[in-house]
């Protein structure tokens, strides 16, 4: 099952040192226009690491409490963060127990939105070859391929992303129950 929160920056510092820069910024997360959680997100900038060769990245940590429990139940993530789009991927590290379904899973976040995607796939429609395609009863089902000779089909209900145009057609897939 994905997660989708939008992030909501409320603080941005940036702290230099000999090594490099660290950046903490902090907010609050909403799921569905609903405030259920607040965030704290730490990148490190080493001099001499992804500082070089155009990458102007740096190592992410994002820690999301959600509210309602003391301590809050959380969700950590790490991973890498580009500072040029401002985008983020990584996967989930750790997590409290009523959220641990989420470990390991892949996220991504878009700078330009802020909104975190935890557990969907976050790949480009590019990426996918699409074999077969069929609509029914408004369950979307696409074949993409094959994992280990085996076909890989995704036919889910509930939440769906666009993930691209075939032939003037939006393609949906539904990630309600994909891990």
């Amino acid at each position: 099952m994905s997660l989708i929160l939008k992030f909501t920056r409320k603080t941005l510092t940036n702290v230099e040192d000999a090594a490099g820069r660290w950046q903490f910024e902090g907010g609050s997360a909403t799921h569905n226009d609903q405030h259920v959680a607040n965030y704290s997100s730490i990148k490190r900038v080493t001099f001499g690491g992804a500082d070089q060769d155009s990458q102007n990245a740096a190592s992410l940590t994002i820690t999301i409490f959600f509210i309602g429990n003391h301590p809050p139940e959380t969700i950590t993530l790490q991973g890498a963060h580009d500072f040029g789009s401002g985008n983020a991927t990584g996967s989930v590290s750790a997590a409290s127990s009523t959220q641990k379904a989420h470990i390991g899973k892949q996220f991504s976040r878009d700078g330009s939105s802020n909104i975190v995607k935890i557990g969907s796939m976050n790949l480009p429609y590019k990426r996918f070859f699409l074999q077969e395609y069929h609509n029914v009863n408004d369950i979307l089902i696409l074949n993409l391929g094959s994992k280990a000779g085996n076909p890989f089909i995704i036919a889910e209900e509930g939440f769906g992303e666009t993930i691209g145009q075939l032939d003037d057609v939006s393609v949906r897939v539904f990630f309600s129950n994909y891990s």
